[in-house]
């Protein structure tokens, strides 16, 4: 990266510009017991996130006027294991329950460090490990079956430090292969 010719020009505001990169993850799912509508059961999964390199600028904490600007690269690994609780009612099916989350990884910085109004710059590198604080959640859910072969669902999970929410629309076919 090369230093600007006046570093008093340079205006820096904290951003992380994330890269699209590569995931997998494996995971299962179990039925436990059914009672009438009802029905409990769990879930696992494990997920590895390695979005690539992102451009990083943030303000020097214990330096102002100071700024780390580079690129990042985070790599990481989710699992979550959850209980719960599901009511069918004719086409929709609702679900709720207690998840636990454990988040570990690594972020490693390469860049400068830049020092507003006239100052120097340097090479900087550092690695910090990544994990989560907020380990116990909850998650809830909606299915709705369209049509025999068409279900629209909306799922939701929280933590004290994440939230996510997620739509999908699932086609399945009327036969299996072989029949």
């Amino acid at each position: 990266m090369a230093p600007p010719a006046d570093s008093s020009a340079i205006k820096v505001t904290d951003t992380f510009d994330g890269d699209l990169g590569f995931a997998w993850g494996v995971g299962t799912r179990a039925t436990f017991c059914r009672s009438g509508p009802w029905s409990f059961g769990g879930l696992m999964q494990v997920t590895w996130f390695n979005p690539g390199d992102s451009d990083y600028t943030v303000s020097d904490p214990l330096a102002p006027g100071a700024s780390w600007i580079g690129d990042v690269e985070i790599s990481y690994w989710q699992t979550q294991i959850s209980l719960g609780a599901t009511y069918q009612a004719d086409t929709l099916r609702f679900w709720v329950g207690p998840f636990l989350q454990f988040i570990e990884g690594d972020m490693d910085f390469d860049g400068q460090l830049v020092i507003g109004g006239g100052g120097g710059q340097g090479n900087l590198t550092w690695t910090s490990d990544l994990e989560e604080s907020s380990q116990l959640g909850v998650h809830a859910g909606v299915d709705w079956e369209l049509v025999e072969q068409a279900n629209l669902w909306v799922e939701g999970q929280v933590t004290s430090d994440s939230w996510l929410l997620g739509v999908g629309l699932a086609f399945s076919t009327q036969e299996t292969f072989g029949k």
